[in-house]
């Protein structure tokens, strides 16, 4: 059972530890507003495509590695996207789950094993 909480309290470190990392990362990106222009299929869900131009106004496309069902963002949406400015294909629309939607579930799955073998642990 504690071995249940061990787990739990790592996966939050290394969550803690993703975001941090990602915010480090995201402070050099820079900032530029898109238009979602088509949806496309990935696994059960569907990823948004953004156009957008970079900072030396050349056009840019991007397709977000995370879909969603329902999709996050219709066609014809605005949405702010953060980029690479030396490889603007290195992108994430600026929302909490496109940018830590693996650190959110990591978070999220060791709190319940902290909950669950922390309660299985002192009841037992």
């Amino acid at each position: 059972m504690i071995l249940g909480v061990i787990i739990g309290a790592a996966c939050v470190v290394i969550a803690a530890a993703l975001t941090a990392m990602k915010n480090r990362l995201l402070a050099r990106y820079t900032r530029a507003a898109g238009t979602v222009t088509e949806l496309v299929r990935r696994g059960r869900g569907l990823a948004p495509v953004v156009h957008f131009k970079d900072h030396q106004g050349r056009p840019q496309a991007w397709t977000s590695p995370v879909s969603t069902n329902p999709p996050a963002a219709r066609v014809g949406d605005a949405v702010e996207i953060l980029y690479d400015p030396s490889n603007p294909t290195r992108a994430a629309i600026d929302t909490f789950f496109q940018k830590h939607l693996v650190s959110f579930i990591l978070a999220l799955t060791g709190a319940i094993n902290i909950i669950v073998f922390g309660v299985l642990t002192a009841v037992l």
